[in-house]
């Protein structure tokens, strides 16, 4: 019993940690994304 609930904590921490580095990933292209629509229209403003 006690080994089956510890199985159970470590797979739910596992999918906890691969989901909030998803959702980092998410947001950290989401920031690029925006900063390079940002710099391109910098760019096109500058000519």
């Amino acid at each position: 019993m006690t080994k089956s609930v510890s199985l159970f904590r470590l797979v739910l921490v596992v999918a906890l940690v691969v989901g909030s580095i998803q959702a980092g990933k998410a947001a950290i292209d989401s920031v690029q994304a925006s900063v390079v629509q940002h710099q391109t229209a910098l760019a096109q403003a500058a000519k």
